[in-house]
């Protein structure tokens, strides 16, 4: 497990008590209320309406692939994890790293 430190200065418009709160909340091994809320409500998305979702995901990588493929400053790759998760998209654009 990897660590993070998040540093906010004395004269911070940040409310410390709030991330403070919202941490507990959310790094707890305990289930949270909102988890399972959210979970609950995308396992009843998908039952009642998830073909069209995925369908549509993939229709949408699709468009996304061929307009990127025209424009010359940005370049998508093919690669095998492309051809197994077709929603998956690989994209450099000239100029820009990170």
């Amino acid at each position: 497990m990897g660590t993070a430190l998040l540093n906010i200065g004395r004269q911070s418009k940040i409310d410390v008590g709030k991330i403070r709160s919202n941490y507990f909340m959310l790094g707890t091994c305990n289930p949270s209320p909102l988890h399972i809320a959210d979970v609950e409500g995308i396992v009843k998305t998908f039952t009642q309406n998830g073909g069209n979702i995925i369908n549509d995901a993939i229709k949408n990588a699709f468009l996304a692939r061929q307009t990127f493929n025209h424009i010359d400053s940005i370049k998508v790759f093919e690669h095998e994890g492309v051809i197994k998760d077709p929603i998956k998209l690989l994209i450099r654009i000239k100029g820009m790293t990170g």
